[in-house]
């Protein structure tokens, strides 16, 4: 709006100029800036008259100048103030053709320059199954109201041969559920009481039963810790943050 005032204020002043006796020794005292500005007050004390005695044919051509010199201006806040609507009034289609000409003016390779090496990836995933595999171990768990097998994960080593092993409490806690007419009315856990630690080695499968306790389990997590002592070198897994995966 101030724009299109200050095209009407050029406008009359090109009038009022016009109209200006040049012999007036007022006039011909003036600066350019003091004519200006003595044309710009004029101009706001009588803009209301100005502006009824202009034409309508007169109004659309200031108008149509004014959009025209700033017609992005104009469309840029008419999107930001209505862009939620726009977007809803979208159809996919036209979503699509958007899409297409940003990623043809702003081409991928522009600011993406990913290479991959399959080789390195390969030996990368490789060495580190190789790396975890000694510390993944075999369980058997036998208790009182069942028995079964599961596997284990070394996150801990005490001194020179105390181990600690995280695997799933329903590998080492075996339960007993009593329904009543298709209704769970009681779980009774049986903790196993004979626990084995199975590794491989050069092929081969060797057992460890002794000095295998069960130091706690959790059935809300599904987590039990397991102790057992070997002189055996056990890869130690150490715990990592989800949160942090990239």
């Amino acid at each position: 709006m101030k724009k299109i005032m200050g095209i009407l204020v050029l406008i009359i002043g090109v009038t009022l100029s016009g109209c200006v006796d040049g012999n007036s020794s007022e006039i011909e005292g003036l600066t350019k800036e003091q004519m200006d500005r003595y044309i710009e007050d004029y101009f706001q004390n009588n803009k209301d008259d100005l502006i009824d005695q202009l034409t309508e044919e007169e109004i659309d051509a200031i108008v149509a100048a004014y959009i025209e010199e700033n017609r992005e201006a104009i469309v840029g806040d008419y999107i930001n103030d209505n862009a939620d609507a726009i977007i809803d009034e979208l159809t996919a289609e036209e979503i699509e053709l958007i899409v297409l000409d940003w990623l043809e003016e702003n081409p991928v390779e522009n600011f993406v320059n990913t290479t991959y090496d399959l080789d390195s990836f390969d030996d990368a995933v490789t060495d580190m199954l190789d790396q975890a595999q000694g510390g993944v171990l075999g369980i058997i768990a036998i208790s009182d109201y069942s028995g079964g097998t599961g596997s284990g994960v070394v996150y801990k080593k005490e001194g020179t041969s105390m181990y600690y092993l995280v695997t799933n409490e329903h590998v080492v806690v075996h339960t007993e559920n009593v329904y009543l007419d298709g209704m769970l009315i009681e779980s009774n856990p049986f903790p196993a009481d004979d626990i084995s630690i199975v590794y491989e080695k050069n092929g081969l499968l060797f057992t460890i039963s002794e000095d295998v306790t069960l130091v706690g389990y959790d059935a809300t997590t599904d987590l039990a810790v397991l102790t057992f002592e070997s002189d055996e070198e056990f890869t130690v897994i150490p715990f990592g943050n989800s949160y942090e995966v990239k």
